[in-house]
């Protein structure tokens, strides 16, 4: 007498999605690593960066206070995003000029993004309400997220299929 096929699937099929549930039920990520260039240094990009850092989906441990290249920081997995202040951020604040935020994220992490950007967004929201409030005429100005993507060639599967003869550029021929 051989097995039951129907009912061992059956089986198998509801200990795989109890196990895959228990184990990828907190699939989210918080506190993720973001590095902060503060060329301002000045109350207020402190006053941002602790304000990102009380973020549950933000994590402040690097402020760098001179120009360090993004793709640098992105190695080795190292920060899920770079968020870059520049030079005057606070004098734009309180003049006619409009401050920008600079963003820079990890391309292989689409889902981890999503939740950086939304805390993100929100900071320089409630920025911007402040500045247009009622005794205040400067409603159009404000800070703003400027955002790229970067490839992180060392958090990405992509690379590890391409083998070495195909990354070797083909030799040309010379046309006399």
């Amino acid at each position: 007498m051989g097995m039951p096929y129907e009912k061992v699937a059956m089986l198998v099929a509801v200990v795989c999605a109890v196990l895959f549930t228990v184990l990828l039920g907190n699939n989210f990520i918080e506190e993720a690593p973001v590095a902060v260039i503060d060329l301002d240094n000045s109350k207020y990009s402190h006053e941002l960066i602790q304000e990102m850092d009380a973020s549950p989906y933000i994590d402040i441990n690097t402020v760098f206070h001179s120009a360090v290249h993004p793709k640098a920081l992105f190695y080795r997995d190292r920060f899920a995003a770079v968020v870059y202040f520049p030079k005057d951020l606070e004098k734009n604040r309180y003049s006619d000029a409009a401050g920008q935020i600079g963003v820079f994220y990890d391309n292989t992490s689409i889902a981890q993004n999503a939740d950086i950007m939304e805390a993100l967004n929100t900071i320089v929201a409630e920025e911007n309400n402040k500045l247009s409030a009622p005794e205040t005429s400067r409603a159009e100005r404000g800070i703003t997220l400027r955002d790229r993507l970067l490839f992180n060639p060392q958090g990405s599967a992509a690379f590890s299929f391409i083998s070495p003869a195909s990354s070797v550029p083909a030799a040309t021929s010379q046309e006399n």
